[in-house]
């Protein structure tokens, strides 16, 4: 264990409550000898519960020879709230969050809005609630409830709560990414969160998503890894890089990182699909396929679906990808209006022409659902879906216009820009104009290449560059430069 984590001492412990007593076992142990340097039991009432975690520390440094400084000897001082109601309901919702799955996030947000009504002045829980609708915001998840002024509120009562903490800042800083999609302001106020929390993993993997946005992939690898050096079992922060290398065509190391975090958390589904995906973005569909069957059938992840749902989509099974979106699992992924635009693409290529147009007009309603209305503007790039559902209806200009106004929304981002770029060649290839689909495709070849992009693979094997196959300039970009 201490090797993996990279550290000289482990401390471990047991918590046993009962009513309102707690029974707390804590003991030090050296990594390299399994020496116990320290332990100690506590019995206490569990509003004392503070006061022990206050004394432990104390404890912890002066057995390392080690001092804390002033400001960590605040941290153990300030107690983040008084309500301990509101202090069991905010580990709760941390627990969820951590999971990373969008229902347990759901859920913790729920969690997190509890605490601070049980008490409106515990800052880190207005901080984490900020951070966990921001995310729920960002994927279009109940925006009723996760507002962009929802995650304002909850940013802004951190900030003036506490001002000074890291939480705060960083609280800022999801809002700004977020909700404004201000991405240079994010970076600013991730920074400052950075000086305040020091050791703290999620700050960096923020950063490095922020990065991304702005195209500076090389700065966002470097905090992805400084990232892992700090919580080298985080599967999350794993995952991240690997799809970072992945996107960058550059697989064997993405491979790599998937393996690892496979090792911490065998038979993870989004590692499972994270590496389906790298395989479908290279061809390798028996391979992709092979991995997919091991991600059980009724799984909760949506990049699962997604993977599957693409495995289909290349393999032209189109019956059987039509048959995954109704089977309705997961709900956020079959009801979701992207899914629904392809939907309406499948059932065209399957044949059935009327469930098509119908399922486009649903997907425009689910986007748009009144006309002229503002469309989201969030990580879902939803705009130019809506465009290629027009472009589903045969509209042809309705879906020019409006892929032309996603490019200008995603204009300054630098991950969301791509696949508006690619969904505008695919519409005009299907309207016949070759010579501007076919302009922008050495573009999208060398642009960062998730399972919605361009790869060489995707033009061979996407139904959706079909209008393209007969012409000679779409056949040569199809062949891989080494073969």
């Amino acid at each position: 264990i201490g090797g993996q984590l990279g550290v000289a001492n482990v401390l471990e412990g047991s918590v046993q409550k009962i009513a309102n007593a707690v029974h707390i076992n804590v003991q030090l142990i050296r990594a390299k000898t399994d020496e116990h340097v320290w332990a100690e039991s506590y019995n206490r009432k569990l509003d004392d519960v503070f006061a022990v975690e206050g004394e432990v520390a104390t404890t912890i440094a002066e057995q390392l020879n080690t001092r804390l400084s002033g400001a960590e000897e605040k941290v153990i001082a300030d107690k983040p709230t008084q309500n301990l109601d509101a202090y069991d309901a905010y580990l709760r919702a941390v627990a969820l969050a951590n999971t990373g799955l969008t229902d347990e996030i759901a859920k913790a947000s729920v969690a997190f809005a509890e605490a601070v009504r049980l008490d409106p002045k515990f800052a880190v829980a207005w901080a984490r609630l900020a951070v966990a609708r921001s995310y729920l915001y960002f994927n279009g998840i109940d925006p009723a409830t996760n507002s962009g002024a929802a995650v304002k509120e909850a940013a802004d009562r951190a900030f003036a709560l506490q001002p000074d903490s890291g939480d705060a800042f960083l609280a800022q800083a999801v809002y700004r990414y977020r909700v404004l999609r201000d991405f240079q302001g994010a970076l600013e106020f991730y920074r400052e969160a950075q000086k305040r929390l020091p050791n703290n993993s999620f700050v960096l993997e923020q950063m490095a998503h922020v990065e991304i946005r702005l195209g500076q992939r090389d700065a966002a690898e470097s905090h992805f890894r400084e990232a892992m050096q700090l919580d080298p079992r985080n599967v999350d922060n794993l995952l991240s890089l690997a799809v970072l290398l992945g996107d960058g065509h550059r697989f064997d190391e993405s491979q790599s990182i998937i393996d690892r975090a496979l090792k911490i958390s065998p038979d993870n589904d989004e590692a499972l699909a994270d590496e389906a995906i790298n395989f479908l973005l290279q061809g390798r569909l028996s391979d992709s396929a092979a991995v997919l069957s091991r991600i059980r059938a009724d799984s909760p992840v949506v990049i699962a679906a997604v993977a599957r749902e693409w495995q289909l989509r290349y393999e032209r099974r189109f019956e059987e990808v039509i048959a995954q979106v109704k089977s309705n699992i997961p709900p956020a992924w079959a009801n979701d209006p992207r899914t629904i635009t392809f939907l309406g693409y499948y059932q065209e290529w399957a044949g059935y022409k009327g469930d098509a147009e119908q399922t486009f007009k649903r997907a425009i309603t689910a986007i748009q659902p009144t006309p002229g209305a503002a469309v989201a503007v969030d990580a879902r790039t939803l705009d130019a879906f809506l465009a290629l559902a027009y472009a589903g209806l045969n509209e042809k200009e309705k879906a020019l216009e409006q892929a032309q106004r996603a490019l200008t929304t995603y204009k300054d981002d630098a991950l969301s820009r791509v696949v508006v770029e690619t969904f505008l060649a695919q519409i005009q290839a299907r309207f016949g104009d070759a010579d501007s689909a076919i302009a922008a495709l050495p573009h999208l070849l060398e642009s960062p290449a998730s399972v919605l992009r361009v790869t060489r693979a995707a033009l061979r094997l996407d139904p959706m560059w079909d209008p393209l196959r007969k012409d000679p300039r779409f056949q040569e970009l199809c062949e891989e430069p080494n073969k």
